[in-house]
C-alpha cells in the first residue's frame, strides 16, 4: 500500500474542511429562500453538528498523519483511528434519529438500543485491523 506524504494528508483534509463549509454556506443561503420545514430541519441538524462534524475530520486527519509515522511513532493511529470511527457512528445514529423525526418512522427507538454494541464493535475492530497493519509492515 502506497503511504501519501504528510503535505498531501494536510492538503486533502483541508480541501475537504473548505468544501464542508461551502456546502453549509450554500445550504444556509438557500434555506432563505425555501420555506419547507422538512429542510429546515435538515439545515438546523448540519447547523449544529457542524463543529462534530469537523472535530471528526481532524481526528481522523490526526490518525492518518500518525500513520505515516515509523515504528513506534505510528503505534498511536489506530487509537485515533477507532476514535474517529466512534464519532462516525455517533453521528450516523444522530442522522438516523433525524430520519426518525422527519418521516415519524418509530424506529429509532430500536435501533438506538444497538448503539452501544455497534460502537463497541467498530473500536474493537478499528484498533484490531490497525494494530495488525502496523504489525504486517514491522
Amino acid at each position: 500500500m502506497r503511504k501519501r506524504s504528510a503535505l498531501g494528508i494536510i492538503f486533502h483534509t483541508l480541501i475537504s474542511i473548505v468544501i464542508l463549509l461551502a456546502a453549509v454556506w450554500l445550504i444556509n443561503y438557500i434555506s432563505g429562500y425555501f420555506q419547507d420545514e422538512s429542510f429546515l430541519q435538515i439545515v438546523d441538524f448540519l447547523n449544529s453538528n457542524l463543529q462534530f462534524i469537523i472535530a471528526v475530520f481532524l481526528v481522523f486527519f490526526l490518525g492518518e498523519i500518525f500513520s505515516i509515522f515509523m515504528f513506534p511513532f505510528s503505534l498511536i493511529y489506530p487509537i485515533f483511528a477507532a476514535v474517529g470511527g466512534v464519532m462516525t457512528v455517533s453521528f450516523v445514529f444522530s442522522v438516523l434519529e433525524l430520519i426518525n423525526r422527519l418521516f415519524n418512522l418509530g424506529f429509532y427507538g430500536k435501533v438506538s438500543s444497538f448503539q452501544p454494541l455497534i460502537t463497541i464493535i467498530v473500536f474493537v475492530i478499528v484498533i484490531v485491523v490497525g494494530y495488525i497493519s502496523i504489525l504486517a509492515e514491522f
